[in-house]
């Protein structure tokens, strides 16, 4: 019964949390760029906000180093194949908004390789990130994840081809960069990493 709440007060506290952080990046980006592309990049944070919060990095106030981890690669497919087959199904369709994401929204991720490299790059900061809360670090999931960015990448690519998106996403100023992509990730990371477990702290003492 303290599940559905549980939830609810988590994503309020992290909706509270993204308000000056979108604040912020309209200030410096958004109100020069053209209303689709910058509904894209309010999307790729809202995604990365959830991201973090899905797959449970540490905050500030709570660090649990736990150094349980699994190095080798399909060995969990032994504790029940349907379990397996069904969390490696979660974990590509997890990162699939990365691979199509940050192609539309980021000229240099039109490249397979620089694409891959940030999904798995992304992917490797959570798992490490995980060896400091009650979550297993796994390889499988570190393989899912950038499986599920490839797949996000050959949807987003042909999307682009098709040129669903390019009219849309085209700035008036060219002179105004996009917030860098790693810039922004550490942004939204240090968000839920200080900001959020706070709020969230607060609503907790208001409502008992």
């Amino acid at each position: 019964m303290l599940y559905l709440p549980a939830i609810l007060i988590d994503g309020l506290s992290t909706a509270i949390m993204l308000v000056p952080v979108l604040f912020i990046l309209f200030w410096a980006y958004f109100r020069h760029m053209s209303k689709m592309k910058a509904a894209f990049l309010i999307l790729f944070v809202l995604y990365l906000s959830a991201l973090f919060s899905v797959v449970g990095i540490p905050s500030i106030y709570r660090i649990t180093p736990n150094f349980k981890a699994n190095y080798i690669p399909f060995l969990d497919i032994s504790n029940g194949a349907a379990g397996y087959i069904r969390n490696m199904v979660l974990n590509i369709i997890l990162f699939i908004p990365v691979g199509f994401l940050a192609p539309i929204l980021w000229e240099e991720f039109r490249s397979l390789k620089k694409v891959t490299a940030l999904g798995l790059g992304i992917s490797l900061f959570i798992e490490i990130m995980q060896l400091f809360t009650f979550r297993t670090t796994d390889i499988d999931d570190l393989i899912a994840n950038t499986l599920g960015t490839l797949v996000g990448f050959f949807i987003a690519k042909a999307a682009i081809k098709s040129l669903i998106f390019i009219s849309g996403i085209s700035d008036q100023n060219r002179a105004v960069a996009n917030p860098n992509v790693y810039l922004l990730l550490l942004v939204v990371f240090l968000a839920m990493f200080i900001v959020q477990p706070l709020i969230l702290n607060l609503i907790w003492l208001a409502a008992t």
